[in-house]
């Protein structure tokens, strides 16, 4: 940085420090205390609404959160009383993008614990541990789980009062950079940071596996205050896992889970049938709203069908068509479904089985994939409540076959009155290639259909490429 932009912003913070202590000495400490709300709260960093969800630019909350972590910082060093105001939220955010390490992060976490003397005698502030509502551990590392994990190095304990947490490990051996809309020759356009594993050095971690330690931890500490959990790529998590999970976190709203482990392997053995803090079956599921899961199996683990329940992810690899018990499974949730986020990678066969058992979907959030067409999309009778249509296109070269090239026929579904509820289409994750797209607006014009094009709009809930 050159030493006259060091300068000017010495300089601003300083007019800011000296503007906020001015504040202090003239307005009442509940109006100061007021402001210092308004100015550092982060509000989409604690929303679990369904829609905000699944549109959430995760770069625009990264941002808001460490600025809103600076202007703590800076505030809380003008004076002590300021100080005193400001660490009512200064750790409701903790936001780790580095491993520092075991011992660092043990260090941390006893720090968290530590009960601290107001200046009043006999009077106790709380922990700061216990002011953290969202924890989020975003880092790269390479080593496999060990028992250090299993609280999150203590910051599970440390932090009892969680309601989101955010645990995103990133293996060095998955590791790659892309920086946004770079190309990989004629392949698909990748956006942000990808996990990939094009080398295998030796020793080297891919990914980990969650241990039933760290499972029931989670189900432990959270059961009154979790409404969202997400645990990355990299990170597995055993399937026989999340059925008592879920039915021990009454607040959870949203799970996302990119990847699940079928099967226990060498720890099959382990497993508990019965956790303790299981609630009745009335209260499992009750808020539960969005299941971000690899497919239809994860729906297994509710015991009963979610009042609330409204979205679901399916990442369909090779499967095709849909499994029996997948169908059933669909089938005892249909009511509630709303929105469906469909990933496609070999075979498109399986979709209009699926968007045929969910007669009151709403919304359909596609991953464009190199020759699908629009025809294999729907089934062939009319769907009357489909509304919205989000393709998150990813090609960065002219693919005649995607979904994108093939917007004609969605226009020729409309007009034979397959979609007649259709009147939204926006298109998430967009490049600059536009092949004949501006040839058929006119046409979603003229069938009264609005087009967004949204570059911010990217399905970080899904798998690969997208974290």
């Amino acid at each position: 940085m050159p030493l006259s932009a060091v300068h000017t912003h010495r300089h601003r913070l300083r007019h800011a420090q000296q503007g906020a202590a001015s504040l202090q000495d003239t307005l009442p400490v509940e109006l100061v205390r007021y402001i210092i709300r308004l100015a550092t709260d982060v509000p989409i960093a604690f929303d679990t609404r369904h829609e905000s969800v699944m549109d959430e630019d995760r770069t625009r909350t990264r941002r808001e959160i460490v600025e809103s972590l600076r202007t703590k910082r800076s505030l809380s060093l003008v004076s002590k009383s300021l100080h005193i105001l400001v660490d009512e939220y200064m750790h409701e955010i903790i936001l780790l993008t580095r491993f520092p390490g075991c011992t660092a992060l043990q260090l941390f976490a006893s720090f968290l614990r530590t009960t601290r003397r107001h200046h009043t005698p006999r009077q106790r502030i709380r922990p700061r541990g216990e002011r953290v509502r969202r924890l989020e551990l975003d880092f790269r590392v390479n080593s496999p789980w060990t028992t250090s994990w299993d609280s999150l190095w203590g910051l599970l304990p440390a932090c009892p009062n969680v309601e989101l947490l955010i645990f995103q490990p990133v293996c060095q051996a998955w590791m790659l950079e892309w920086s946004l809309g770079v190309r990989n020759g004629d392949g698909p356009l990748f956006h942000g940071r990808d996990c990939l594993g094009f080398d295998h050095p030796s020793g080297a971690v891919y990914s980990v596996t969650c241990s039933e330690v760290f499972a029931r931890t989670v189900t432990k500490k959270y059961c009154g205050t979790l409404r969202r959990l997400e645990l990355a790529q990299s990170c597995e998590l055993p399937e026989p896992y999340l059925q008592p999970m879920l039915s021990g976190l009454p607040n959870l709203e949203v799970i996302r889970s990119a990847h699940l482990q079928v099967s226990l392997g060498h720890n099959s053995s382990s497993i508990t049938t019965n956790w303790s803090g299981t609630l009745p079956l009335p209260q499992q599921g009750q808020q539960l709203h969005t299941l971000l899961l690899q497919s239809t199996r994860g729906l297994k683990a509710l015991r009963q069908p979610s009042p609330q329940l409204r979205h679901l992810s399916i990442l369909n690899g090779r499967v095709s068509p849909v499994r029996s018990g997948d169908r059933d499974l669909l089938r005892q949730h249909a009511a509630t479904i709303v929105s469906l986020y469909y990933q496609e990678f070999d075979c498109e066969e399986s979709l209009p089985g699926i968007i045929d058992i969910l007669p009151n979907l709403e919304h359909l959030r596609l991953l464009d994939w190199p020759k699908a067409r629009w025809n294999n999309v729907f089934p062939p009778q009319i769907h009357p409540n489909l509304r919205t249509v989000t393709l998150f296109r990813t090609l960065s070269h002219s693919q005649e076959n995607s979904l994108f090239g093939q917007m004609s026929q969605l226009v020729k579904a409309v007009e034979e009155g397959r979609l007649p509820k259709l009147d939204k289409i926006r298109l998430g994750a967009c490049d600059h290639h536009r092949g004949g797209w501006d040839d058929v607006q006119p046409a979603f014009a003229r069938l009264g259909i609005t087009i967004e094009e949204r570059e911010d709009l990217r399905p970080w809930y899904g798998s690969f490429p997208y974290r």
